[in-house]
């Protein structure tokens, strides 16, 4: 609809200009365009009735107002950019820390405990969890007990509500308006911070990400066919507001169809850039969906048939991919990208002009390393310049990696009873009760406790334990939709996920998780109405702030009201913070805003000591290892292969490292601080020892002999390797190994350099010893071992002794009748015995030798 002369000239006085370019009469008459067709599907009848003239008259007011509404937009946009823009400025100026290090800090959070204000990759998590908390009962329920297949009718029910249909589900509507409810927050969240994400109501059902694969694969004619028997065609209408007719559909569709397989770049001419995904993030999420499903049905048969995700997938995508988004543009402003290159160089400048000032105060290689660093976290954090890579690839490297986690790791949960080192010292330096701190972690244990366990969900701790997340051991970031719908990855996820909770270590991990996070609540529920900011100690202040809470958090936590357990213990929540009135507030300033800044600021306070005490990898430990390398590129794909497992210790010495060295490697901290930690993980270490030979069907190790200082020395250095600080580097690996346990070349290697080498090993090994005549059992047996090493479940720490007496070394004796012979006979030179012993005979587990 060309626009006349007299029209373009109105606009453009309109807009305060002489004339409009051809890009803004285009753009223009687009809106123009848009805005008929918004009016005909709110009121089609009334839209015929009206004349051309009054159609455009009225199309022509929403462009105005739409417009102006636009213009104030980014007026905003442009005051908080430049807002967000000078604090960052300003946060880089620090007296205690380089801005390379500050820098570093606003992206991910450090163990250090420098006061720096939350961190980009730490207010992300902050979102996602108060989102996915409203949702628990869908991720327990969505694929019940089992957690392995959606519950198909429960998953059709929601969507019918979703669709507003009443399914007759009453768990399945309450579902579904949570999802509304979650949905919508992070909506008007976003265009809070000036997004443009419309409303469309009970329209809105559900998204999808269509698979460009399952198109290619099932054929245009297929996707016509569906799209057409489900597309709701009293949405789609002319500028006349006519419905289109059967030519004009199908003319839509194959467009359509043609947009997904080549990922729009059908949309791009030879010669123009198509350039998406960079810019303001603002502006993401604005276009306007051009496909709506008729019904509930219409959209469950096209998800199945060209969806990428299933359900459950779906809506965790949206989460975290909206999430992201405002976590980026809160900390970063409309176009993190740019805002946050200008921020690193500003930090590299202004150290450098500091050395030049002072030449011993760092080396310009530090500075240069530190800046780069940062880029590292950042870009891997936006999936910016993450390296080529095969999709293919990176999907066969992480089903081969959550395999490992599924066959070498079902005794992990023996190893992590370490946890409670790390959870008393934390719980010390924060002055938490201990006894308090165990109470909770027996009650959390107590698998008749559901009450307790759900109570936890609602407040958003250890939501990672219900949505079959493996990254406390297997480390890996699914960035893209692609890689999470891989029909490979998904069955070893399963698989892996599954042996997990056999394995009792999410149980443990759960526990673990709430039991400390509800005693560090406790205390700021107790402590917030004790004390105000001025009544605290100076070292308390001190302490709270170099925790990155300070006195404007502190003053909204004392107006919010704790929620209480079933107990009656009070607990600081998001939900307190939440419900504070907002007449409460207005004195600080825009009262959501507020609550924003401070749930973000003590919840992610929670998280990231959380983190610490029960260690996991994040951003800063994952890029450490991995920097921006693709999965599917030969270093990428090798190095996850050979550092698998490697995350949990490399987290555990970067995060405890850090708070050691917090007042230099020469100050008495480094030694007050792990000296503790580390002989209680020690101990710990060497209970874990003990139980990990029990559950291997040994006698307990001899620990002490008066006649022999050797044999305490021996069982102090297992200790050590097992659980105390020089540990972590070890134990995990050796937990799928054989009784007799692994050399320093199995640690150096991982499981996919010991995997090739072992392949090797048979392959050419057995093709010599045929060639040269010679016995082939040794191979056999061989090959046989590594098989079993890799069936999931195989070495659970409940029934590894009982399935290899009963089945497995029966097997093994058909194969290699002399192996268990040999083994025997190398365990009683070494002064071990077994309880349960090779022929099958049982005894009870023989304690006498442990000290002698």
């Amino acid at each position: 609809m060309a626009m006349r002369p007299e029209c373009i000239q109105a606009v453009a006085q309109a807009l305060g200009k002489n004339t409009l370019s051809q890009v803004e009469q285009k753009n223009i008459e687009q809106r123009i365009t848009d805005a008929m067709n918004q009016l005909a599907k709110k009121d089609r009848d009334a839209f015929r009735a009206m004349s051309k003239s009054e159609r455009l008259t009225e199309a022509g007011k929403i462009v105005a107002d739409d417009i102006v509404s636009d213009k104030l937009r980014k007026n905003k946009i442009l005051a908080d950019d430049i807002i967000k823009q000078t604090n960052g400025m300003l946060d880089l100026i620090d007296d205690k820390l380089p801005a390379h290090e500050k820098l570093d800090r606003m992206i991910a959070f450090h163990g250090d405990m420098s006061g720096a204000d939350t961190s980009l990759n730490t207010g992300f998590k902050t979102i996602r969890t108060e989102a996915k908390k409203e949702l628990w009962d869908f991720y327990t329920k969505i694929k019940g007990w089992t957690r392995l297949i959606e519950d198909k009718t429960l998953k059709r029910n929601i969507v019918k509500e979703r669709f507003g249909e009443d399914s007759g589900d009453v768990e399945a509507k309450k579902i579904a308006d949570k999802l509304e409810k979650v949905y919508e927050s992070l909506r008007e969240r976003f265009n809070s911070l000036g997004g443009k994400i419309g409303d469309l109501g009970d329209r809105f059902g559900f998204n999808t990400i269509w698979s460009p694969h399952k198109l290619r694969e099932m054929g245009r004619d297929k996707w016509n066919e569906l799209a057409y028997k489900n597309i709701d065609r009293n949405t789609l209408m002319d500028t006349e507001g006519n419905l289109l007719d059967d030519a004009a559909v199908k003319k839509l569709l194959d467009d359509a169809y043609e947009t997904i397989i080549m990922d729009g770049l059908n949309k791009a001419e030879y010669g123009e850039l198509q350039v998406r995904n960079t810019g303001k993030v603002t502006n993401r999420f604005s276009d306007s969906r051009v496909l709506h499903w008729k019904n509930a049905d219409a959209w469950l048969e096209m998800q199945d048939a060209f969806g990428e995700l299933p359900l459950l997938d779906l809506i965790d995508y949206h989460i975290d991919g909206m999430s992201k988004s405002i976590a980026l543009v809160e900390k970063f402003g409309s176009n993190p990208n740019r805002a946050f290159d200008i921020l690193a160089q500003a930090a590299q400048k202004m150290d450098l002009e500091k050395l030049n000032h002072n030449p011993n105060w760092l080396q310009t290689v530090d500075i240069e390393n530190g800046v780069k660093r940062a880029k590292t976290m950042y870009n891997a954090f936006v999936w910016r310049e993450m390296g080529a890579g095969s999709d293919t690839v990176n999907m066969l490297g992480q089903a081969y990696r959550t395999w490992n986690v599924s066959s070498m790791l079902g005794g992990v949960v023996l190893s992590s009873i370490n946890d409670l080192s790390s959870m008393t010292k934390l719980a010390n330096l924060h002055g938490l009760s201990c006894t308090k701190l165990y109470w909770n972690l027996l009650k959390e244990l107590n698998p008749f406790n559901q009450a307790d366990k759900e109570f936890s969900y609602s407040m958003g701790i250890a939501l990672d334990e219900i949505t079959n997340s493996l990254s406390r051991y297997a480390i890996d970031d699914l960035g893209s939709a692609h890689s999470r719908a891989s029909q490979m990855v998904r069955v070893s996820q399963n698989v892996a996920a599954t042996t997990m909770r056999l394995s009792l270590i999410n149980a443990w991990t759960r526990a673990t998780k709430s039991a400390w996070s509800k005693t560090l609540m406790n205390k700021y529920a107790t402590l917030t109405k004790e004390k105000d900011w001025g009544s605290l100690k100076k070292e308390d202040q001190e302490f709270l702030g170099r925790m990155g809470l300070d006195e404007r958090t502190w003053e909204v936590m004392r107006m919010a009201d704790p929620i209480k357990d079933a107990n009656g213990v009070p607990l600081m929540t998001i939900e307190s913070i939440r419900n504070i009135p907002d007449d409460m507030l207005k004195h600080l300033g825009d009262p959501t805003a507020v609550k924003d800044k401070a749930v973000k600021q003590f919840w992610g306070h929670v998280l990231d000591e959380q983190g610490m005490a029960v260690i996991e990898a994040d951003l800063r430990e994952r890029t450490k290892l991995f920097g921006n390398t693709h999965g599917g590129s030969l270093i990428g794909f090798f190095g996850r292969g050979m550092m698998q497992f490697k995350s949990f210790p490399t987290a555990f010495l970067m995060r405890h490292g850090s708070r050691a060295l917090r007042d230099g490697a020469l100050s008495p901290t480094p030694f007050t601080y792990m000296i503790p930690l580390i002989m209680g993980m020690t101990v710990l270490g060497g209970l874990s020892q003990q139980l990990s030979e029990l559950s291997k069907g040994n006698n307990p190790l001899p620990m002490w002999d008066s006649n022999d200082p050797k044999v305490a020395l021996e069982f102090l250095g297992k200790a050590i390797t097992k659980g105390g600080g020089l540990s972590l580097l070890g134990d995990i690996v050796a937990a799928g190994a054989d009784p007799m346990g692994r050399d320093s070349r199995n640690f150096l290697l991982g499981p996919l350099g010991n995997d090739i080498a072992e392949l090797a090993s048979m392959i050419s090994g057995t093709s010599n010893k045929i060639l040269n005549g010679q016995d082939v059992t040794s191979k056999f047996n061989q090959m046989y071992m590594f098989a079993k090493s890799k069936m999931p479940g195989n070495n659970l720490f409940y029934t590894k002794t009982a399935l290899n007496r009963l089945m497995f070394d029966d097997v093994q004796n058909m194969i290699a009748p002399d192996y268990q012979q040999k083994m025997l006979k190398k365990m009683r030179k070494q002064g071990r015995s077994q309880w349960w012993k090779q022929n099958g005979d049982i005894e009870a587990p023989d304690f006498s030798g442990v000290v002698k």
